[in-house]
């Protein structure tokens, strides 16, 4: 059972880990279609456990030539400043075309705005852990639970057959032993090497008693 649990935790752990350090490509952020003139700009981001940088995508779809804009909000994830972030030094990344996209890399937590200048779908997506690394964090939580109580487990111990225990405990304890505990005695040999005592008749295990006369 320990070994069993040692084994199982330590499964976890790795896979844990490969899904919380290892990117996986295109996962979305999220959709969005922008109207010109009455939609506000498409703001993002992506709560990540782990820390470093991220690849972000963001691919526009329109009927015309479009620029999408990328400005970074910092840590206002929710880029409640609006237009306030639409400055030169917060631009983070652009692109021009019929369907353009751009990639660009940014930092877990920090908050995203995208402009484009005309009607257009944008879709967002990036490269990184699975789900933020919830995922891998919670398979090796789980993997090093399982690993630290198995080695901290007892071994079990294993039994003693059924009579030989019990007539162990009987001798420790000084109590008297049934027969039924103790193997059985053959009879003595009969003198002039006969098969055994003429008229004996007694249970297995118990004293030999001469027959009366």
């Amino acid at each position: 059972m320990r070994a069993r649990a040692v084994g199982v935790g330590i499964a976890f752990l790795i896979i844990g880990l490969v899904f919380f350090l290892v990117p996986i490509t295109g996962q979305s952020v999220g959709s969005y279609t922008y109207y010109s003139g009455t939609s506000a700009p498409y703001d993002f981001f992506e709560p990540s456990l782990t820390p470093g940088t991220l690849t972000f995508h963001v691919d526009a779809f329109a009927a015309t030539t479009v620029t999408i804009s990328v400005y970074s909000c910092g840590s206002d994830t929710s880029c409640s400043g609006g237009s306030t972030y639409q400055t030169t030094k917060d631009l983070v990344a652009q692109a021009s075309g019929a369907d353009p996209s751009l990639t660009f890399t940014g930092a877990s937590g920090t908050g995203y705005e995208v402009y484009s200048s005309a009607s257009s779908s944008i879709d967002v997506s990036y490269d990184g852990p699975l789900f933020g690394g919830f995922f891998g964090a919670a398979f090796a939580v789980l993997g090093a639970l399982l690993f630290v109580g198995g080695l901290l487990a007892k071994p079990m111990k294993r039994g003693s057959p059924g009579g030989t225990k019990a007539a162990s405990t009987l001798r420790s304890s000084g109590g008297v032993i049934p027969a039924s505990a103790l193997p059985p005695t053959p009879p003595s040999p009969a003198p002039g090497g006969g098969a055994g005592i003429a008229g004996y008749s007694g249970t297995p295990g118990e004293p030999y008693a001469p027959p009366p006369k």
